[in-house]
């Protein structure tokens, strides 16, 4: 639950950035997901659409106010279009014509609607985040013309570990046992996917990711 003890806690990081090693804010977004799923991750408030909206909005001033990047989930179900909210609240609290790191882990939709933001003039460095799902993503379809098109300068690796565990490191049969969980080595299945979908060398974008990282989080690797 979003509340002010978090807001101090996110703020004071923001203030100590050299002591609290604080890099970016988030996750944090808009996520409408079905309500029994939710319910089940989290307590009843926590799914309150009034409240990810403060939760974000003030993640995102505080984002904005000290120059940190963002991160944002963002995940429409039959409960809304997550992503118009999600969108319109940035625009109001967080970009306003202003250059700033937007970090996004989004479905193929908002990407592509991210990229007509910046193409239509924004100055915004905006990273997508791509898990181990793509693998699902059929050649032809809208979710695999993102892969193709997406500049290698706008993606980064994600596991979201310990969920979307890649089918490749798993059988059928040990889908039930504690160990079905995802870590972050396995994004190198997503730089494999992300290169067959480009017609590259996985290297391309692992190099590529590397230095987005850098880019983004301001990090010396």
């Amino acid at each position: 639950m979003f509340n002010s003890k978090v807001y101090d806690y996110i703020k004071n990081a923001c203030i100590n950035r050299s002591s609290s090693k604080l890099v970016a804010i988030g996750e944090c977004g808009i996520d409408l997901c079905n309500y029994f799923y939710c319910v089940f991750l989290f307590s009843r408030s926590d799914c309150l659409l009034d409240d990810q909206k403060v939760a974000l909005r003030e993640q995102a001033v505080l984002a904005r106010e000290f120059g940190v990047p963002i991160v944002i989930h963002c995940r429409s179900g039959k409960r809304g279009d997550a992503e118009q909210i999600c969108l319109g609240i940035l625009k109001d609290y967080y970009l306003s014509n202003r250059i700033w790191n937007v970090s996004t882990i989004y479905t193929a939709t908002v990407i592509l609607r991210i990229g007509k933001m910046r193409n239509n003039g924004s100055n915004n460095t905006l990273m997508s985040c791509f898990t181990s799902t793509i693998a699902k993503w059929t050649i032809g379809s809208k979710q695999y013309e993102v892969l193709e098109n997406m500049p290698l300068d706008r993606i980064l690796l994600e596991t979201d570990a310990p969920y979307f565990k890649p089918a490749q490191f798993y059988s059928p049969a040990e889908r039930t046992t504690p160990d079905n969980i995802s870590m972050p080595g396995m994004a190198i299945n997503v730089a494999f996917c992300l290169a067959a979908a480009k017609n590259i060398h996985v290297d391309e974008v692992l190099r590529a990711s590397r230095r987005n990282t850098e880019k983004m989080y301001c990090l010396d690797l």
